[in-house]
Order: C-alpha cells, then sequence, then structure tokens
C-alpha cells in the first residue's frame, strides 16, 4: 500500500514538472518572436479622378507604353477672408476647368523581408481615419514608435517619430537655416484653409511658432540664402499675392515684403540658389492656371527681380537641380501648357537656356531630382497625376548631356522626395502610386555604385506633398497628407 502511494506521489510530480517546463520553454519562445518582429502601420488609400466634359484630353507616347492624361492640376475656390486675417477658408467651386477628386478609403496588406537584417517586418493595416490625423493616434504611433527604436538598435538604419508640427500643412515651404534651424511656412492646414502663418524647428526644443509671412502662400517657393540667414518665399496661389515675394531674416525673426513684385505672377513654380546667391525662378502656372515658360532671377543684393526669359517649354510639376559648377541649371519633364506630360530637359546658364542632347527614357511629372556626388543627377519616379505612377529612374551625365536609365525603384512613387546621405546614397521617402492607389510607405537607397536600388525601413505614415531635411545624423520628414489620415501634423526621422 505504501509502495503503491510512493509511485503514485512520484508520477504526479513528474508530470508537474513536465507541465512547467513545457511552460517556460513556450513564454520564451512567445518572448523572442515579440523581440524580433515588429508591427508597423501603413497607410493604402483609393482616390479616383473626376474629369469633367471641358477638360483637355492629350495623349503622350513614351518608349515603353503610351500615356494617356486628362490633366488640369487647377483647382478652382472661392475665399472668404478679412483684410487682416492669417488664416484663409476656400469653398472648392469644382468649375469646369478644375479636377474633381473623390476619396474613398481602403486597405490592402503586405509583407516586407529586409535581406540585411534577416527581419520580416509585417505591414498590417490600422489606419481607417478619414479625417484629420489625431492627437491621440500620433500620440499611440509615438509610443509604438519608441519601441521600434529599442528593437531595432542593432540596424544600420531606422525611423523614428519626432515632434509634431503646431498645424499639419501640406504644400508648404521648407528651408534649412543656419545652426541646422528649419522654417516652414504657409500651406493647407486642411482641405479648406490656406495660412500664412510659420513655424520653427531645432533638434533640441522641437517646433515653435514663428512670424506670419505679411501674405498667405501656398504652392510657393522657400529658398534660403545669405549662408542660411535669409530666406525668399515667392508667389503663391492665392491670386492676390501670386506676384508678390518676401524675406525672411533669421537674426530679426521678421518678415519684410518686397516693393518689387516678381515679373510674372506664379505659383508651382521652381526657385534655386546660384553660385552668386542669385535665385533663378521658373516655370510654374500663372494667374489664369496656365503653365508658363518664362523665369527670373531675384537680386538680393537690390531686392528686384531682373533679367527675365524664357524657357523652351513651359513647365509645371517639373524639378530644377542646380549642377556642380553652381551657374548651370538642369531642368526636367513637368506638363506643357496644352497639359501634356514631355519628356523634354533643358540647361540654363547666364540666362540662356539649351536643350540637352537626348530627351529623358520616361515621360514624367511630380517626379524627383537630386544631385549625387559624382556630378551626375538622379532622376526618378513621377506620374500624370491621374491613373499612372513610375518607378523607373535614370541618370543625367553632365559630360556628355545626356540621360541613361538605371536601376527602377521597388515601388512607383510620385510626389516623393529624394535626400542624399553622407554615405553618397539617395533615401526615397513617401510619395504616391496612382497605379494602385497606394502610399508606398516603404523608403528606399539607390547606391551609385551598383546603379540600383533597395529596400530600407517603413515610414510610420504613408505621405505626399511633405519636404525632408538632411540633418547631422538623420532625415527629418515633415508634415504632408494622406487620404486615410489626411492632412499630417507628424513628423518623423530617419537615421542613419
Amino acid at each position: 500500500m505504501n509502495l503503491r502511494l510512493i509511485i503514485t506521489v512520484v508520477v504526479v510530480i513528474s508530470v508537474v514538472a513536465a507541465t512547467i517546463s513545457l511552460l517556460v520553454h513556450f513564454l520564451h519562445l512567445a518572448k523572442k518572436n515579440q523581440s524580433n518582429t515588429t508591427n508597423f502601420s501603413n497607410t493604402t488609400a483609393a482616390l479616383s479622378s473626376g474629369t469633367s466634359n471641358n477638360m483637355p484630353t492629350s495623349t503622350v507616347k513614351s518608349t515603353n507604353k503610351p500615356v494617356t492624361t486628362t490633366q488640369n492640376p487647377i483647382q478652382s475656390f472661392t475665399f472668404r477672408t478679412s483684410s487682416q486675417s492669417q488664416t484663409i477658408t476656400m469653398e472648392n467651386s469644382r468649375s469646369p476647368t478644375s479636377q474633381a477628386l473623390e476619396i474613398a478609403t481602403t486597405t490592402k496588406a503586405g509583407q516586407v523581408t529586409q535581406s540585411a537584417t534577416n527581419i520580416l517586418i509585417s505591414t498590417g493595416i490600422n489606419d481607417i481615419d478619414q479625417g484629420l490625423e489625431t492627437d491621440e493616434a500620433i500620440l499611440s504611433t509615438l509610443a509604438s514608435s519608441s519601441t521600434t527604436r529599442e528593437t531595432t538598435t542593432s540596424l544600420p538604419s531606422y525611423w523614428s517619430m519626432d515632434e509634431l508640427l503646431i498645424r499639419p500643412r501640406s504644400k508648404f515651404g521648407t528651408v534649412l537655416l543656419l545652426n541646422k534651424l528649419i522654417l516652414v511656412t504657409g500651406g493647407y492646414i486642411n482641405s479648406t484653409a490656406v495660412t500664412s502663418g510659420s513655424e520653427l524647428y531645432n533638434s533640441s526644443s522641437g517646433w515653435t511658432t514663428g512670424p506670419s509671412m505679411k501674405y498667405v502662400r501656398y504652392d510657393h517657393t522657400l529658398t534660403a540664402f545669405a549662408n542660411g540667414t535669409r530666406a525668399l518665399a515667392a508667389g503663391s496661389r492665392y491670386p492676390l499675392y501670386s506676384q508678390s515675394a518676401e524675406v525672411y531674416d533669421s537674426l530679426t525673426r521678421t518678415w519684410k515684403l518686397l516693393s518689387a513684385n516678381m515679373s510674372y505672377p506664379r505659383y508651382s513654380h521652381t526657385a534655386v540658389l546660384l553660385g552668386n546667391e542669385q535665385i533663378l525662378i521658373a516655370g510654374g502656372l500663372n494667374a489664369s492656371g496656365k503653365s508658363i515658360a518664362t523665369a527670373e532671377i531675384f537680386n538680393p543684393s537690390s531686392n528686384t527681380f531682373i533679367n527675365p526669359s524664357t524657357m523652351l517649354s513651359s513647365r509645371v510639376e517639373f524639378t530644377s537641380t542646380v549642377l556642380c559648377d553652381k551657374a548651370t541649371v538642369l531642368v526636367t519633364g513637368g506638363f506643357d501648357a496644352k497639359s501634356r506630360l514631355i519628356s523634354q530637359a533643358e540647361l540654363y546658364n547666364g540666362g540662356t537656356w539649351t536643350a540637352t542632347a537626348t530627351n529623358m527614357n520616361e515621360y514624367r511629372a511630380y517626379h524627383s531630382a537630386l544631385l549625387l556626388n559624382d556630378g551626375t543627377v538622379l532622376i526618378a519616379g513621377g506620374g500624370d497625376g491621374v491613373s499612372l505612377s513610375f518607378s523607373s529612374a535614370e541618370i543625367y551625365n553632365v559630360t556628355s548631356n545626356q540621360f541613361t536609365l538605371v536601376g527602377s525603384m521597388k515601388y512607383r512613387r510620385a510626389l516623393f522626395t529624394l535626400t542624399l546621405l553622407p554615405s553618397g546614397k539617395a533615401l526615397a521617402t513617401g510619395g504616391f502610386d496612382w497605379t494602385n492607389e497606394t502610399y508606398p510607405t516603404v523608403s528606399e537607397l539607390y547606391d551609385p555604385m551598383t546603379k540600383s536600388w533597395s529596400t530600407s525601413h517603413i515610414l510610420n505614415y504613408g505621405r505626399m506633398y511633405h519636404k525632408s531635411v538632411l540633418l547631422n545624423d538623420s532625415v527629418l520628414t515633415i508634415s504632408g497628407r494622406s487620404i486615410a489620415s489626411g492632412y499630417l501634423r507628424s513628423t518623423e526621422k530617419y537615421y542613419f
């Protein structure tokens, strides 16, 4: 009897011990999986473009396939404002010549494998808010981003949520001033309001309210000069101010409206700083919403606009890139005066415009261009603004004056940013894909040595019409908008 009892007790103890051992083993595996797999929020949205019967339709042939674009990038608005208002409310009148956008939201999921680290990153969709980005959603993402940062410290680079803007912004101006101070100006703050307000950022204190511009500006340019102590804000989509310009002085923190207007009203144009400290302003749309070929120079010594010239083609949604000599500017792509997508490129030097020896290999607008360390220019992505986006990329060689295709990006994207990293690689961030109606949240790196792209890390928010600025240890990506999250206050840092 005693022997039978002893055997029973031993069996029970053995079973309990085995059960505990199995539980410990499974807990260890679960903890290990949790620390090696990070879930990110991704944004995928659908955007259907309504067109009027009066909207021009044109067909453009490329080397790959015909591109049919029904394109008029103008929306007509009715403005309600007081004479001293810094924020203007707009009503979209949906005129026959305006492009109507109907917004819907869908969700898609995918997986991206990062071969460099052998970590499988899940990109499940959980962003279903179609309104403005909420503080609660941002704080939640900030908290998850902190976890991400802790679990990816061994990786060579990663995205981390940064300080919130005071106001959401889209189609705004951004510039890096002296002492790594970032200035943002104007833009849309929601779908019906624009602003003259500004904000200032530094890494230690985040965002603070800056002095308001004299006029409301959006779809304008903001260009630093005088060694980053001043910035020129030029043009505006707001008709009354489309020919005006003003200068910000970072030493006095004040704006001064220039008494001399630009030679031509314009918005959605480009403005680049030349080596002689003058600023070349080119193209864009005039007050009637037609793309223009006019260009002019801002002379800081006299605060006037001089030397008007004319490009070989009218352009809007194009790029201007200053080459290594600091005097020559490469202009690529865009839409012409008939709203046709073009592949032509041209060079500016000393008031003269000349065509490049060859056209680009792709018809592009809404694309990005970046001067690389070897003196070539990387041109990538873009689209037609309606149903097509591109992943193709090409290089402009200054010596041969020609364009050559290089490896394509992994994702189609337009309205994105390209930033040159200290390593010499180029970082592609955000954007929109009209082909699939999605936001590519996976960033990519272009390697000039291999002339190819590789996927990098994932943004916390899909975004377009954003800005990216290179800092000492990171790239700060600022604001913008997405269909699912609306107009964004969030900013993110890509640590390299």
